[in-house]
């Protein structure tokens, strides 16, 4: 998983970079994960053919498939209805309609599909109450100590998030259109950097002086980092901000491992798979409903802001060269500052969603040793 973050902007950026010549080929590392994502359900098939050679075919009832298609259902229509109001530019009545922008298609469905997500999501605690094989066991949740676990993995979701795409959005407001691949994946490399290299001592410094210390570290750390991003962002030195991705890249390291392995200790023999699976899942949760959640009030916010300047308005006479030289001049002199002072307060708001971190990892002081770790890291 660390890994992936380490190699996951850098082979964005080399594929875009390579397929330069096509039309937006930032499409393409999607599409490319297709064939991939095909290839590796062929494999796992067959691996688990051979796997399940002499042992009883009823233990292919185990998938919860009800619950995993209530699961999607709720997790798709939740994050379709928080992003459908992340689009700026769309109104016409702002400054900031300068910047382009449509509205998306979702906006007047956001209610309904937040009752598709809330319908769904009582129908799954249902369903994974009666289950003989459930997919998120509801026996697990009501233990305080593993629900400690997966609200703390869903705010560390929300904190590596704001980072993973607050940075390119920067360097897409003040480079050239040329090179913001690669530049992105440039300044995200001391952050994941920062996260694998602290992983990899998260454990030994669990050891020396207790997991409950290196929690606290890494909670401080994160929240330093986005705090010190915050405060010295330059639109014109982006490179500024290093050294709090390299800081909170080291906070959020020290967290990955023990919230990683807390929810599978904490779980039973017969939950280990549900509980690993449920501490990144809702980690996951916490990255793509946390950063609709932030976009859509930073998009919010910007349009409040635009909204106090005159508006873009082509005069009668006025011809198309000058009309776009003065739109130009608008998002120079103010949207792109705007946008840079609205990335800020989301730093500022990822370190609180850190401090909140902080409140159920608190919780779980308790099962702690105090000379080493009760969780092996």
């Amino acid at each position: 998983e660390t890994i992936g973050w380490i190699l996951g902007p850098i082979y964005g950026a080399v594929v875009t970079g390579l397929l330069d010549f096509t039309d937006e080929p930032w499409r393409w590392v999607f599409w490319i994960n297709v064939p991939m994502l095909a290839l590796l359900v062929i494999a796992f098939r067959g691996f688990s053919k051979k796997s399940r050679q002499g042992v009883e075919r009823s233990s292919s009832s185990r998938i919860d498939l009800p619950g995993a298609v209530l699961l999607s259902i709720a997790l798709t229509a939740v994050n379709l209805a928080l992003a459908s109001g992340g689009e700026f530019g769309g109104g016409t009545g702002t400054g900031i309609r300068a910047m382009g922008g449509t509205e998306n298609p979702l906006a007047d469905r956001a209610p309904w599909l937040l009752g598709v997500a809330v319908v769904s999501t009582i129908l799954l605690i249902a369903w994974e109450r009666r289950s003989r094989y459930p997919l998120l066991p509801i026996s697990l949740y009501r233990q305080g100590p593993f629900l400690a676990t997966i609200v703390a993995n869903l705010c560390l979701g929300g904190v590596l998030m704001v980072t993973m795409v607050n940075v390119p959005v920067v360097v897409a407001l003040t480079a050239d259109s040329g090179n913001v691949s690669s530049l992105s994946a440039a300044m995200l490399a001391p952050f994941t950097a920062a996260i694998a290299v602290a992983s990899l001592i998260a454990s030994k410094a669990a050891r020396q002086i207790g997991a409950r210390a290196t929690m606290i570290g890494g909670i401080s750390l994160a929240v330093a980092g986005s705090i010190l991003i915050a405060v010295v962002l330059d639109g014109d030195n982006i490179w500024t901000m290093t050294p709090g991705l390299l800081i909170g890249g080291a906070g959020i390291g020290l967290l990955l491992p023990a919230l990683g392995t807390l929810p599978i200790q904490l779980a039973g023999a017969a939950n280990r798979g549900a509980a690993a699976s449920s501490a990144l899942m809702f980690r996951l949760l916490g990255m793509t409903v946390g950063v609709s959640i932030l976009t859509a009030l930073g998009v919010r916010r910007l349009q409040t802001l635009t909204g106090r300047l005159e508006p873009i308005v082509r005069e009668p006479d006025e011809s198309t060269a000058l009309f776009l030289t003065r739109q130009r001049e608008f998002i120079v002199d103010h949207a792109i500052p705007l946008s840079l002072q609205v990335i800020r307060e989301t730093f500022l708001a990822a370190a609180v969603i850190a401090l909140l971190a902080a409140i159920p990892i608190a919780m779980l002081a308790r099962y702690f040793s105090s000379d080493a770790s009760t969780v092996d890291t």
